[in-house]
C-alpha cells in the first residue's frame, strides 16, 4: 500500500474503531491503491464534527486549493463540504492535479432543478439514512471500507448525471450502471429511486433500454 492509501485507511480505521458509520459514494473503484478521481464520502450527520476531528489527525487541510464550504440549509440540514488531502505536493501518478483528495460531506446533496440547477438541495433524509443503512463492505487483504448498495449506487449516479452534470451522462457512469443492472433486485431499485425521483418505473425502463434522454425529460419536468 502506498503512503497516500495508508493515510486514508488510517483515517477509515479510526472511524471503524469508534463505530462511526460512513459511506464512500464516489471514487472508490480503484481502492485501496488510489482514487478514481476524488474520494467522496458522507459521515453521519449527528457525529459529523467528530468525523472532521479524526480526519484532521490523519489528513491535511489545504485552503489554498479548496477550503471548507457550506452550501446553505437544505430540506433538513446545512449542506457542508470539507475537503482533505493526503499530501500538499502534486504527484504525477495521481489523477487530476496530482492530489489525493477526500471530500467529506455531512449529507447527500445535489444541484436543484427548482432553481435552474444553480443551488443545491439535500436528498430526503429517509434516502440519506437508507444509503448508510444498506451500505456494503468491501475487503482487500484485510483492508475494508464501505460503499453504497448496488441499488443506491445506481440512484446516486442518476442524480449525479442528471443534476450535477447538466443531464450529460458520463460514459464511466453509464458503464457502471449497466454492470450494476445485471445484479440488482428490481424491487429494491424501485424503492431507492422512488425515495428521490418521480416515475421510478419509467426511469428503470429507460436505463435498461439506454434511453437516457427520457430520464432527462423527467428531471427537467420536475
Amino acid at each position: 500500500m502506498n503512503e497516500h492509501s495508508q493515510k486514508l485507511f488510517n483515517f477509515l480505521n479510526e472511524l471503524h474503531e469508534k463505530d462511526i458509520q460512513y459511506v464512500i459514494f464516489r471514487g472508490f473503484e480503484k481502492l485501496p491503491h488510489g482514487p478514481d478521481k476524488d474520494i467522496d464520502m458522507i459521515g453521519p450527520y449527528e457525529r459529523y464534527d467528530e468525523v472532521l476531528e479524526i480526519a484532521s489527525k490523519h489528513l491535511l487541510i489545504n485552503n489554498s486549493l479548496c477550503g471548507h464550504t457550506s452550501y446553505g440549509f437544505g430540506e433538513w440540514c446545512n449542506m457542508r463540504l470539507n475537503p482533505y488531502w493526503t499530501s500538499d505536493t502534486p504527484e504525477s501518478w495521481l489523477p487530476d492535479a496530482g492530489y489525493f483528495r477526500i471530500d467529506l460531506q455531512n449529507c447527500l446533496y445535489f444541484k436543484s432543478p427548482y432553481n435552474n440547477f444553480s443551488t443545491y438541495w439535500t436528498v430526503p433524509k429517509k434516502f440519506n439514512d437508507y444509503v448508510v443503512e444498506t451500505r456494503q463492505k468491501r475487503e482487500h487483504d484485510g483492508i475494508y471500507y464501505y460503499i453504497p448498495s448496488a441499488e443506491c449506487d445506481i440512484t446516486l449516479l442518476i442524480l449525479r448525471d442528471t443534476l450535477d452534470k447538466d443531464r450529460q451522462w458520463k460514459d464511466k457512469h453509464v458503464n457502471r450502471i449497466n454492470n450494476l443492472l445485471k445484479t440488482v433486485d428490481n424491487e429494491e431499485l424501485l424503492k431507492c429511486i422512488r425515495m428521490v425521483l418521480p416515475e421510478p418505473e419509467k426511469i428503470i425502463k429507460s436505463l435498461r433500454s439506454g434511453q437516457l434522454r427520457e430520464i432527462n425529460r423527467i428531471i427537467e419536468g420536475i
